[in-house]
């Protein structure tokens, strides 16, 4: 495969991906479906229906029979480390507190039992993000910085607002995203332990604080719902940098793993 013949079907991708999503918005229309419960959402499903060939069967069939770092112990649960301990500090200095959201019982406590469900809705769609941007994960020029310029631009049309403007959190919150996901395809190229990683560490922090957004609520929780108000709040000032607090948290953590593993390799 040579390089333009990668890179044009990504570029057609990228741009089929933020027209349809900006046309979309305009008419306020839902840039995701739900089919029998799986959740498809246009940036994480269209690129690699737009870019797959059937010379990529290989590099793909890789990625899943094949997947790195398969003896090393899973990261996924070392991500909920920093993040507790946040809460923990935060609820100990009394800067956040249990709250009393509406739907508690029928919405909050039995999202933990239905993760397992959630988690498998989710699943088809996080794994065709990825297989996308591992084909392209070494983009001549760009190299390591591939997974974080196409993260960038599959998502161009969520944040950039076609009327209200978005709180400057929402983007602090998909930088940190963006970061985390990049790191993990160019460090830790195991699709499974990545795309539940994702999915935990971007539920848990909806769920524990909570998201106006009828999009990620649907995405990763009930159908029915529009917003949730979190298991925990705080004041009106402190609650938007609550979840940018919560990734920036598993960002640290990552960026640690990926630091000691390049020291043990250098000794």
């Amino acid at each position: 495969m040579t390089a333009q013949a990668k890179i044009l079907p990504l570029i057609i991708a990228v741009t089929a991906v933020n027209a349809a999503g900006f046309l979309l918005k305009h008419f306020e229309l839902e840039t995701n479906i739900i089919l029998l419960g799986f959740r498809f959402h246009l940036s994480l499903v269209l690129p690699l229906l737009i870019t797959f060939r059937k010379e990529y069967l290989q590099y793909i069939k890789n990625y899943f029979t094949s997947p790195e770092y398969k003896s090393a112990f899973p990261f996924t649960p070392l991500i909920f480390i920093p993040p507790v301990l946040l809460i923990g500090f935060l609820y100990l200095i009394q800067v956040i507190e249990i709250g009393d959201p509406e739907y508690f019982y029928e919405f909050g406590l039995s999202s933990i039992f239905d993760y397992p469900i959630y988690l498998i809705w989710n699943l088809p769609q996080l794994l065709m993000l990825l297989v996308t941007v591992f084909l392209y994960s070494d983009i001549p020029y760009l190299r390591k910085a591939s997974p974080f310029v196409i993260m960038i631009f599959l998502f161009l049309f969520e944040y950039i607002p076609l009327k209200e403007a978005h709180h400057f959190t929402v983007y602090l919150s998909i930088a940190f995203t963006i970061v985390i996901i990049s790191l993990f395809v160019i460090w830790y190229r195991n699709i499974y332990w990545i795309a539940l990683s994702l999915f935990t560490f971007i539920w848990s922090a909806v769920l524990a604080f909570g998201s106006e957004s009828k999009e990620i609520i649907n995405l990763l929780f009930a159908s029915r719902y529009t917003e949730w108000e979190g298991f925990f709040s705080s004041g009106i000032d402190i609650q938007p940098y609550l979840i940018p607090l919560y990734f920036f948290s598993v960002m640290l953590l990552l960026l640690f793993n990926i630091l000691t593993r390049k020291l043990k390799l250098k000794t």
